[in-house]
């Protein structure tokens, strides 16, 4: 069986938080409510799976507490450093709002979908390769 340890979550622009958490071999994430637990799981949860812990893909990632706009909105990051049997593997995810333009216009509209990628080691990877990698590793 392989060991699997986390190092770091970083997460960026994610429903609104900016956090870095570094792990050690016992950490613990506790603190008052809305101190941002539950960001920290839900955001490992969607590195890892694409969901939250209510099993909704892609659900709520964009900063909420402001009308999003085509100059506004921020790409969502969770980035996450972790030691595989002694090799350092880094994952992340992305999720942008997807904006489109009418031909002739200069007023952006909020597309129908919303972009999301996928890195390992810095190299985007598409859902069966990554699915295949993760399995390997």
């Amino acid at each position: 069986m392989k060991k699997i340890t986390i190092k770091r979550l970083t997460i960026q622009n994610w429903r609104a938080q900016n956090k870095t958490v570094y792990f050690s071999y016992n950490t613990e994430i506790r603190g008052y409510n809305k101190s941002g637990k539950s960001t920290v799981y839900n955001a490992f949860l969607w590195l890892l799976t694409g969901a939250d812990d209510m099993d909704r893909n892609n659900y709520n990632l964009f900063d909420n507490t402001i009308e999003q706009t085509h100059e506004t909105s921020k790409v969502a990051t969770v980035e996450g450093i972790f030691d595989i049997d002694g090799s350092e593997y880094t994952f992340k995810r992305t999720a942008e709002i997807g904006w489109t333009r009418k031909k002739g216009s200069q007023l952006y509209e909020r597309k129908g979908a919303d972009t999301y990628k996928f890195y390992i080691d810095d190299i985007e990877r598409g859902e069966k390769k990554k699915k295949k990698t993760i399995e390997d590793l």
